[in-house]
């Protein structure tokens, strides 16, 4: 079981900020058990995500419950059908978030602790990302979304980016 260390921090999301073991960093809510779904291997959410593309965050509009709905521009089908735009609900991004890319997705963090990741975990143990209007995003479009599923991609040359393509020509 993770410990967790609390720390009281008024960004974007009103709460706890909490960091886990692995650096890690989540809100702190009431998800007792996070879903199977989330732990997967980064191998099994390429293999079972029907629909991954580059997508850019356009306008996002406040909702009632403090997510946001953001309309995404997809630039680059990676598997899946041909999509142009979608719609994903977000947070804005947080000062701690802001173009954090993980190094372009070199940092050990990223790749060392599945639960390490452009995302915010809610009450519901749902996953949202954090999104920043205007930069591109690699998304796994299906649910149920896991961790990896919002990275923010600011290079051709992002780590993250340069392993799914790899994975996908793989898998043929």
């Amino acid at each position: 079981m993770l410990k967790t260390k609390c720390l009281l921090k008024k960004v974007f999301v009103a709460g706890a900020l909490c960091l886990t073991t692995g650096l890690t960093s989540q809100v702190a809510s009431a998800c007792d058990k996070i879903p199977e779904s989330q732990t997967q291997s980064i191998n099994q959410l390429i293999t079972r995500t029907n629909n991954i593309v580059i997508a850019q965050a356009k306008k996002p509009e406040i909702g009632g419950d403090g997510l946001y709905t953001v309309e995404f521009e997809v630039s680059d089908v990676l598997k899946g059908s041909q999509w142009s735009n979608f719609i994903l609900q977000g947070k804005p991004t947080t000062p701690d978030k802001l173009g954090n890319d993980f190094n372009k997705h070199g940092d050990l963090q990223f790749w060392a602790y599945l639960n390490t990741g452009n995302f915010f975990r809610d009450k519901d143990c749902n996953l949202y990302g954090y999104f920043e209007r205007g930069r591109q995003y690699l998304i796994f479009i299906d649910k149920p979304f896991h961790p990896k599923s919002f990275e923010l991609i600011s290079s051709q040359e992002d780590s993250w980016l340069k392993e799914v393509k790899k994975q996908l020509e793989k898998a043929g």
